[in-house]
């Protein structure tokens, strides 16, 4: 016998697994049962999506999964996620059907999740209700309690308050809205609840209570996640590629690359019809830097803009520990010959590459890292024009 779950291949890309806590325990350990459905099969009842915190993506709880034929395998979690099923056990709800990432898709098996990650719109969209789960502790459930309660609006300029209250919600505001990063899941959700332990409210009620932070003040407003969302919510769920880059630069995901591929689903097609979405195609095969050539390529940025929307892909890629994350130009001549590079994009990067060495003198900064950072820009001169 295996001594991990092993996951059934899925049918056809239109195909879902949803997952159902048990009312049984293996060892006092929480039991869960995954089901395959083809796409005809899907309950009619509904699904509820769950859109969740990462956090620390170190395994440190167990849970059992039980397969077709009922054996049961132990499988390493890491905490909130933990958190969020143990809550639905002891809320006995047995009889719900659940998708959440992290289970209902193979980890281990890249083409499936490649597969799989451009459906993430029709996949909340379709569910009975997403819910956000932020995590279970007693602080935090205080605070959302707090968030539901208060009863006027706040004032939440810089100068503070007399209210002892008001600078506790302050400071769980700022620290909450950087949690909401998936952005499929909320913009294209028909239902959203917003949960911490046993503390929940409707994502349109949680957000006409913190609405006046997005104003606050200057401090707080560089952190536009979570307003790109509702304003996502508002226009229909589709953004040209060029700003999305910028909305979500400093977002964050447990895998590099997903932080382009989290917000493909939400990507507008150009008024040609042409999809930027399917040009930069979910790859997990590939490497950091090629998706940040692809998306660059794709975003549509005119010339005299390619400067900041690097920039950006700059911050969405790299990432702290990566001292060799060797974005710039220097990487074109590698990108132009990988096997996953497009014939379009080998082109498009050989142009860039000569038009770089003309302009510099092949002087450039050798990579993204901490030291190189001020130095990442690229300049886009005034001359460009003539080429373009």
């Amino acid at each position: 016998m295996n001594e991990s779950y092993q996951y059934q291949r899925l049918g056809t890309a239109a195909a879902i697994r949803l997952i159902a806590v048990l009312p049984d325990r293996v060892d006092e350990s929480i039991m869960c049962k995954i089901y395959d459905f083809p796409e005809a099969d899907i309950p009619t009842s509904g699904y509820y999506a769950l859109s969740y915190f990462w956090g620390d993506p170190t395994p440190t709880r167990t849970i059992h999964l039980e397969d077709r034929h009922g054996n049961t395998y132990p499988h390493a979690l890491h905490k909130n996620l933990w958190q969020f099923l143990n809550h639905a056990w002891q809320k006995k709800s047995f009889d719900l059907l659940y998708w959440m990432d992290s289970l209902c898709l193979n980890q281990e098996d890249h083409n499936e999740i490649a597969q799989q990650v451009p459906r993430m719109g029709e996949i909340y969209s379709a569910a009975e209700e997403v819910l956000i789960w932020l995590g279970h502790d007693q602080q935090g459930e205080e605070d959302l309690r707090l968030v539901r309660d208060w009863p006027e609006p706040i004032d939440w300029s810089p100068l503070g308050s007399d209210n002892e209250e008001e600078p506790k919600r302050t400071e769980w505001a700022e620290k909450r809205f950087d949690k909401v990063k998936d952005a499929a899941e909320v913009v294209l959700a028909r239902k959203v609840t917003v949960a911490y332990g046993k503390v929940a409210l409707g994502l349109d009620e949680f957000l006409s209570h913190v609405n006046p932070f997005r104003d606050a003040s200057s401090e707080f407003t560089w952190l536009p996640t979570i307003w790109s969302l509702v304003d996502l919510r508002k226009t229909g769920g589709k953004k040209p590629l060029l700003d999305l880059i910028s909305d979500f630069e400093l977002c964050k995901s447990s895998r590099t690359i997903d932080k382009v591929y989290g917000i493909l689903g939400l990507v507008a097609d150009l008024d040609d019809g042409t999809s930027p979405a399917k040009l930069i195609e979910v790859n997990y095969e590939k490497r950091p830097f090629e998706v940040y050539w692809d998306t660059a390529f794709e975003s549509g940025a005119p010339w005299n803009k390619y400067s900041d929307i690097l920039f950006s892909l700059g911050h969405l890629l790299w990432h702290a520990e990566d001292e060799t994350g060797d974005f710039d130009f220097w990487t074109l001549k590698e990108y132009a010959r990988e096997e996953n590079t497009s014939e379009q994009h080998a082109s498009e990067a050989d142009f860039f590459q000569v038009f770089r060495i003309s302009k510099c003198g092949g002087h450039g900064p050798r990579s993204h890292s901490k030291r190189n950072r001020d130095a990442f820009k690229v300049e886009i001169p005034s001359k460009v024009w003539i080429i373009s």
